[in-house]
């Protein structure tokens, strides 16, 4: 049985191109993106990092705020998302996507760092961020978004959709998310 490890990378390439138009054309998770980005403010000259980029649906975004001066650096674990995210950003010279663990980046220093979706699946979530927070100059911008189950009482049944995205996007083997 292989480790949880390669099992997600295996499970997150096998699903990819699917994950690709699931991230880019959901109106509601595009929009948030959008706003996750904006919130994040690249500059134009900066270099930005994305943790887990996935299939690179944020880059484009980061390029053209970043302006033709910026940098934008792509990383994830898993070679199926990566590939995609080469195709959409091979014809750009100032971005560049690299295998690596986010956990431990194999970068100097950023203006910022962004990380969706990936937070919540990492096993130590606040080390990780306090090493990303570790690249980011005095000034430098960190922005996070994530998804989690609701505790308003009026929204308390979206939980139960939620509860089905997570075990359907979920490798095989990982943990149950909690019961609610």
């Amino acid at each position: 049985m292989p480790d949880p490890e390669s099992a997600a990378q295996s499970f997150y390439t096998r699903y990819a191109r699917l994950y690709d138009v699931v991230a880019r054309h959901t109106p509601g998770v595009s929009r948030l993106r959008s706003r996750v980005v904006n919130a994040l403010d690249p500059r134009p000259g900066e270099t930005v990092v994305e943790m887990g980029c996935g299939t690179g649906a944020n880059l484009p975004d980061l390029r053209e705020r970043g302006g033709p001066g910026g940098r934008g650096v792509g990383l994830d674990f898993a070679p199926g998302p990566l590939a995609v995210a080469r195709e959409r950003t091979e014809a750009w010279a100032n971005v560049v996507v690299a295998r690596a663990d986010a956990r431990r980046p194999p970068v100097d220093a950023a203006d910022g760092v962004l990380a969706t979706f990936v937070v919540g699946m990492l096993d130590a979530p606040a080390s990780a961020v306090e090493t990303w927070c570790a690249l980011l100059p005095s000034g430098g911008r960190l922005a996070l978004l994530d998804l989690a189950r609701t505790t308003r009482p009026a929204a308390r049944p979206l939980n139960l959709g939620f509860r089905a995205v997570v075990a359907a996007s979920s490798p095989p083997g990982s943990t149950a998310p909690p019961r609610y």
